[in-house]
Parts: C-alpha cells; structure tokens; sequence
C-alpha cells in the first residue's frame, strides 16, 4: 500500500476557522472523489511543540493499493479540479507532497484510550 501526504499551509488571508471550513465543507467532498483512493485521512494541525507557529497547517494522506493506482488518480480529471480548488484557500508554494509505503510498529490498540506505551491516566 503507498501514501501520498500532503503537508500544506493555509493561505494568509484566511483564519484558522475560515480555512478548516473551507478544507471540510468544500475541499474533501472533491477528494473523496478521486478515483481509486481506498482510504483519505485529514489532520488538521493543532499545536507544534518546537516553535511559536507550526510550519504547517494541516496534513492530508491517502492510501492507493498500488503505484499504477495512484498514477491514474494523479492524472485524473478530478485530481486536477483539487489542485485548482487548492488554490483558492492554500498559501502558493506552501504543499509538500510525499509517497511512502506504511510500516505500522505498534499494533492499534482497541478499546481503551490507554496504550501500552502510554504513561498517563487515560482521560
């Protein structure tokens, strides 16, 4: 399975508020539609430990089976009608784009809130 992540920051203009709606309400109801991603994750970033603003305002990954998948789905129409929605709430220059392949080395754990590596109180 391959991963493309996308690093990106949101466009100056926009607030926080202004641009998590407008990635939710506008943006990933046309990424859902780009052919053969089998799953799509968003992380809107909350906090950076080491420096006052993250370098970042949000990440996006999606999952494809196989290379061949994920080069139909960057050559697709509906892939090119994200890029261009990208820019309308995306700072210019701002995406970092990545492929990898996952290697998971922690099982999930299920639940419970608290995993084996975990050294708090599960809130």
């Amino acid at each position: 399975m391959l991963k493309l992540t996308l690093l990106f920051r949101r466009a100056p203009e926009l607030s926080r508020d202004e641009f998590l709606a407008y990635w939710r309400d506008v943006h990933i109801p046309l990424v859902k539609q780009v052919p053969n991603i089998v799953r799509y994750t968003v992380s809107p970033v909350v906090d950076s430990p080491d420096t006052e603003r993250p370098a970042f305002d949000g990440m996006a990954e999606l999952y494809f089976r196989s290379r061949d998948d994920l080069d139909v789905a960057l050559a697709s129409p509906e892939t090119a009608a994200t890029a261009r929605d990208g820019r309308r709430f995306l700072e210019r220059g701002s995406i970092v784009r990545i492929v990898t392949e996952e290697e998971q080395v922690l099982p999930e754990v299920s639940g419970t809130s608290e995993s084996p590596h975990h050294h708090g109180r599960a809130r």
